[in-house]
C-alpha cells in the first residue's frame, strides 16, 4: 500500500500547486504577464498529472495480474473460473483466453 500513499500525496501536490495558479490573482500577485505565471505553474502540473497516471495504471495492471494469479480468472474479463472445465474460451466473454493458474506465471 506504499504506492497508494506516494500517489496521495502527488495528488496533493498537484492540487496545491494547481489552487496557487488560480488564487495568484485572487491575493493581488499582479503581472503585466499573468500568463506566463500560470504557464510556469501548469507545466510542473502537466508533468506530475502525467506522471500520475503512468503509475497509477502500472500499479492497476500489477494488481489486476496479481489476483488473476491468485485465482482461477479469465485473463480478459476476470470471471471466475474455478470448479468449471478447462476450455480455450471464457464462458463470460466468449473470447479466446489463456488462463493463468494458482501458482504459475503465464
Amino acid at each position: 500500500m506504499k504506492i497508494v500513499r506516494v500517489l496521495a500525496v502527488w495528488m496533493v501536490v498537484i492540487l496545491a500547486m494547481a489552487a496557487v495558479a488560480v488564487l495568484l490573482p485572487v491575493f493581488g500577485v499582479q503581472s503585466k504577464n499573468l500568463t506566463a505565471h500560470l504557464i510556469l505553474v501548469a507545466i510542473p502540473i502537466t508533468v506530475a498529472m502525467v506522471r500520475f497516471v503512468i503509475v497509477f495504471r502500472r500499479h492497476r495492471q500489477t494488481m489486476r495480474e496479481s489476483a488473476n494469479r491468485l485465482s482461477y480468472r479469465c485473463g480478459v474479463c476476470g470471471y471466475a473460473l474455478e470448479g468449471l472445465q478447462k476450455t480455450d474460451s471464457c464462458p463470460e466473454c466468449g473470447g479466446a483466453v489463456k488462463l493463468i493458474e494458482r501458482g504459475k506465471k503465464g
